[in-house]
């Protein structure tokens, strides 16, 4: 039985990591890769911070187990830098390098390396159902990175 307000939610996820795509290649021919992803964390801890005070002021019994110490700070920049920080500033750096549609079909294999790196290092188990949507995403990355347009569609002004 398909969901279809989870296929709803697949698209416009699709949707949205495209329109990321196509904002990040013209951000990064613009502005400098450090500015552009601190501009880019700036707003999106702005962003869940605004949606987390207004879950906030709905639940009357939130009751917060994490103290703000300057240890916790810190280790949430280095959170923070190592899984957005980093990989953002790389990303942005590499489509100055790589059309858009080899960069979207790289990106596609995030996830097949997530789970990989998962069963590897935290003893995940992958159940055959997952290696099924693994290897479809895998497939269809070797498609579309073998099907080449004749010639490259010239950038989009975002």
């Amino acid at each position: 039985e398909i969901d279809l307000a989870g296929m709803g939610f697949a698209l416009v996820a699709g949707g949205c990591w495209a329109g990321d795509i196509l904002c990040a290649e013209r951000a990064g021919k613009v502005v400098p890769p450090g500015q552009g992803v601190t501009l880019a964390l700036v707003f999106s801890t702005l962003a869940i911070l605004g949606l987390s005070a207004g879950d906030r002021l709905l639940q009357e019994s939130a009751v917060t187990s994490v103290s703000l110490t300057p240890r916790t700070l810190l280790m949430g920049l280095a959170v923070a830098m190592l899984s957005s920080g980093l990989p953002l500033v790389l990303e942005v750096a590499a489509l100055k390098l790589l059309p858009v549609r080899i960069f979207g079909v790289l990106l596609s294999l995030e996830p097949a390396v997530a789970a990989g790196i998962g069963a590897l290092f935290l003893k995940e188990t992958l159940t055959a159902r997952v290696l099924g949507a693994i290897a479809l995403v895998v497939l269809a990355s070797a498609g579309a990175s073998s099907c080449r347009p004749k010639a490259e569609a010239p950038p989009l002004d975002v």
